[in-house]
């Protein structure tokens, strides 16, 4: 059988929530402002293109470039098996224009004079092919190739003629909108700045339109582009890119308090001010955007009374729906910071988080769209803490079910997929009792309409998942009666799915942890390497044998206490984080761990116990008894950290470890013969013992 591991290693140090590839948190604190309409770093038409090529082919390779490497073989041999010499001898020119491309973007590599006559010899022979061409079905692609060969050779005023006579005339679609991309270039170079704006802004071309308006970014700046024009197409841009840059600085005012450092906020009012003044003249047809700038502004100052009022007025304002959805967006912020989320407010807010939620998508690499990101932003940011406030687990931890769950990305937002998400990292953070009554919240009709918003919109409700996870936080509570009505009735198909099964598999909880290391290679535990299955959940093992010891314990008399404290001591130290069977209480282990608040201290009992158990009169179980408690000691002392063993003497953490290894180095001289073997096993006793 395979499966995919989820967790575990020394390497993945656990920063939860955070990211793959290293200790970063998920950002919640999105851009507020997103009127121009950029997604993401996705290449202008390449939706269009690839659905191009992928109806030509019949086939969709795992990424776009798939279709050009190697010479575009994928797409010359769909040419030649439909014997399509038309398309096979457009395509060797596109392999042409695509290899000159890649070499003029290599600016290390300066070209000699003969490489620069051999490439412009190449461009004219493709634009006069390109010219040559008197077919229909490709036309809109010889077109554009005679366009782009224009550019490279630098007549790019050409294209000025061209788009007139012929790209203008071409049938609606990509092509043709690439051209016209070309042609926004060429009025550009005319010096008609205004009228390439509007084709880059119509076209959503983020980085042509950014780099246009580069030197206006300014509030100067702006004023002059508005005073050009009032409507200029690249306004849009500036003022978003100038709200978005006042959120960077605001929000690093708050997080660092850089009380000192206000050079930022007279730009800030100079800009309130240069957009209150142009929504007074009436010269824009475009109002909303200049009252929705001013709300998100003050938003970022924390004056959400005025942003909320403001938010509203822009909303009833002229402009482009986008804006007003930003206007929306903008008033749902500001609302949900000075109202809770209850009664005929919360009713309000689950209606807008509704809108939000039916407009939220993600792209192929998961990134949320403007609408999921305010979606994201308005519950993380600030209806979580309104909730904590009120103490209502139910709902902290369903608004982070529904922060990894935007329609378009995960099918079932599974948390069992990553114990390093945020939302396992929410219910992590909660008792067994918690859970439980957020599994019931789950198949509930809820009455308010925020639980009912929740309710309906989070997928996962694995029965299993949430039985197994129930019954591992009572055990981490140390109540193993009640993990055992949980953890019997989950399958062992669920046990086996788990990362953790690996180490299930293979270690031992009733061995000493401090007498016996349980090494396992789990270096080749990603992606589909066999492992073994687990025979029975240790889990339930686990619990029923802490129980009977437990009621052993307590029955002891004192003769047999200390060996029955030793013997229950030895299992909590190795279920705990520091032990080797830490998946009993935990789905994840780092070098970092340690007790969580709302569980019990499995070390500090196992301490406990191992003090009783060093009274005893046997010698044996005396001498074994200091021994772990001075490794009990120094691993909950060491935990995350790294001491070297000097010459002089071991480095021991606080006084702790120093009195557990003081009285442990003591026994051993009075005892030598039955300390011998600890002695010889253990380098850290015999230097420290030396150092003495």
């Amino acid at each position: 059988m395979k499966k995919s591991i989820v967790t575990i290693s020394l390497l993945l140090t656990a920063f939860l929530p955070g990211k793959a590839c290293g200790p970063y948190t998920p950002t919640h604190n999105f851009y507020m402002m997103n009127v121009f309409g950029y997604e993401g770093p996705r290449s202008l038409f390449y939706d269009q293109v690839d659905d191009f090529w992928k109806a030509y082919t019949g086939r969709e390779p795992e990424q776009y470039s798939d279709y050009f490497s190697n010479n575009s073989e994928m797409l010359l041999a769909a040419a030649r098996q439909k014997g399509d010499r038309e398309m096979t001898t457009y395509l060797n020119f596109l392999n042409q224009y695509t290899a000159i491309c890649e070499k003029i973007k290599e600016t290390w590599d300066y070209p000699t004079k003969e490489e620069l006559e051999q490439r412009a010899a190449t461009l004219t022979s493709m634009h006069t092919a390109a010219k040559a061409y008197k077919g229909k079905r490709l036309k809109p692609q010889y077109v554009l190739l005679e366009m782009r060969t224009n550019l490279l050779l630098g007549q790019a005023e050409q294209n000025l003629t061209v788009w007139k006579k012929r790209a203008s005339r071409l049938p609606a679609g990509v092509f043709r909108e690439m051209c016209r991309n070309l042609y926004a270039n060429a009025l550009l170079k005319a010096g008609r700045r205004q009228e390439a704006a509007a084709i880059y802004a119509g076209q959503g071309d983020w980085e042509s339109i950014s780099w246009l308006a580069s030197g206006a970014t300014s509030v100067e700046g702006i004023k002059a582009m508005y005073d050009e024009d009032a409507d200029s197409p690249m306004l849009p841009y500036l003022v978003e890119h100038f709200v978005n840059s006042a959120q960077e600085e605001f929000d690093l005012q708050e997080q660092y308090d850089f009380t000192s450092d206000q050079t930022f906020k007279p730009h800030v009012d100079k800009f309130i001010a240069l957009a209150q003044s142009i929504i007074r003249e009436g010269k824009t047809k475009n109002p909303a955007l200049w009252q929705t700038a001013i709300a998100m502004l003050h938003y970022t100052q924390g004056k959400f009374s005025t942003a909320l009022k403001e938010a509203t007025e822009a909303m009833k304002m002229e402009g482009p729906q986008r804006v007003k959805d930003n206007a929306r967006c903008a008033r749902l912020l500001a609302f949900t910071r000075c109202n809770k989320p209850e009664g005929k407010a919360g009713a309000f807010i689950a209606v807008e988080l509704d809108w939000l939620w039916g407009r939220s998508s993600v792209n192929s690499a998961y990134e949320k769209n403007y609408y999921g990101r305010m979606l994201d932003r308005t519950m993380i940011q600030n209806l979580y803490k309104r909730y904590a406030e009120a103490g209502n687990a139910n709902m902290q931890m369903a608004l982070y079910a529904l922060s990894g769950q935007v329609p378009g990305g995960e099918a079932d937002n599974n948390p069992g997929h990553s114990n390093f998400g945020e939302y396992f990292a929410e219910m992590d953070s909660h008792k067994a009792e918690d859970l439980i009554a957020y599994w019931a919240f789950l198949q509930s009709t809820p009455t308010d309409a925020m639980g009912r918003f929740a309710v309906k919109h989070i997928v996962f409700k694995d029965k299993d998942y949430f039985n197994d996870l129930i019954g591992t936080k009572f055990i981490a509570e140390g109540r193993f009666a009640d993990a055992l009505s949980y953890l019997s009735k989950v399958p062992l198909s669920t046990v086996n799915g788990q990362g953790i099964s690996f180490y299930m598999a293979g270690r031992d909880f009733t061995k000493d942890r401090w007498l016996q290391r349980q090494r396992l290679d789990d270096s080749e535990l990603w992606g589909d390497t066999p492992r073994p299955d687990v025979k029975s959940n240790q889990k339930i093992a686990f619990c029923q044998d802490m129980i009977q010891l437990t009621s052993a314990y307590n029955l002891a008399n004192a003769k047999s206490r200390p060996q029955a404290a030793y013997t229950l001591a030895s299992r909590y130290f190795q279920s705990s984080c520091y032990g080797d069977c830490w998946y009993l209480t935990h789905y994840a282990w780092t070098c970092t761990d340690s007790a969580r608040t709302q569980e019990k201290d499995f070390a500090q009992q196992a301490l406990q116990l191992l003090g009783e158990s060093a009274l005893s009169k046997d010698a044996r179980l005396r001498g074994k008894s200091l021994f772990a408690k001075a490794f009990v000691t120094r691993s909950v002392g060491g935990s995350g950290q790294w001491y070297d063993l000097q010459p002089e003497g071991v480095l021991l953490n606080g006084e702790a470890e120093i009195k557990a290894y003081d009285e442990l180095a003591l026994f051993c001289r009075r005892k030598p013969k039955v300390m011998a073997p600890y002695v010889s096993c253990c380098d850290v006793l015999r230097r420290y013992m030396a150092s003495k």
